[in-house]
């Protein structure tokens, strides 16, 4: 399935006999302010952090994701792409060169399906889904669960001693000049992704082969998950 891609104009416009060759480049954020040519981009391409903080900061499957224009929802967080056309710090060319804003693609690797990216700001918005959907080799999964099968399948065994074991999702993004998308640079963009505790919690009352009681009375598992979340008892990131 491609990645899901929207914009002023579809990313056929600026590619339409695709994307060519790969063009991967060195990330080294410390050497994006170097001097160079005007015409050209950083090799800083595609930020290794996101939301503007650590690289090493964890996200989490089902973890909405905004744009800054979307109004806030619990549980969030923001990922953008981004990069910027090398600028002189000694004289300008004659005459000077003008530029339109970059753009932005998914050129290839792991994109979870239910992200889009913003083409015209590089930012990403939806949701990331659930490693089994985004690895179902990977995370095989099965809805006949009980108390001594749960944990035995699918992203909930991501853990050693307590602790999380994070899985990478890499994906190549690509910033192009769009009055000219042969010019361009490749980079290799990698979330880190823990397991949702609340989403599979949420799965696992869902499925299990257990009679339900809300206030002594028999209920269904899902009318008993909504009602024990209505009361505050489940948080809800998920």
């Amino acid at each position: 399935m491609p990645p899901n891609m929207t914009g002023e104009h579809p990313i056929e416009y600026y590619y339409p006999g695709g994307f060519g060759d790969i063009d991967i480049v060195d990330q080294d954020e410390s050497s994006s302010g170097r001097t160079g040519d005007i015409g050209w981009l950083t090799p800083a391409i595609l930020n290794k952090s996101y939301n503007e903080t650590s690289p090493n900061r964890p996200m989490f499957e089902m973890q909405k994701i905004l744009r800054p224009e979307d109004p806030p929802i619990e549980c969030s967080t923001s990922i953008r792409l981004r990069a910027s056309y090398l600028t002189y710090r000694t004289i300008p060319p004659t005459p000077p060169v003008f530029h339109l804003p970059l753009k932005y693609a998914i050129v290839g690797g792991v994109f979870p399906p239910s992200l889009t990216l913003d083409i015209d700001t590089g930012y990403l918005y939806g949701k990331i889904d659930s490693l089994e959907d985004i690895f179902p080799s990977e995370f095989p999964t099965t809805n006949e669960v009980d108390e001594s099968s749960y944990g035995q399948t699918g992203s909930v065994t991501l853990h050693s001693g307590g602790f999380p074991i994070q899985k990478d999702i890499v994906f190549t993004a690509r910033a192009f000049d769009p009055s000219l998308t042969g010019k361009y640079i490749d980079g290799e963009f990698t979330i880190l992704l823990d397991n949702n505790w609340s989403s599979d919690r949420d799965q696992f009352i869902l499925n299990i082969k257990n009679q339900m009681f809300v206030d002594g009375y028999p209920v269904t598992n899902k009318v008993y998950l909504s009602t024990m979340k209505g009361r505050g008892y489940f948080p809800n990131c998920s």
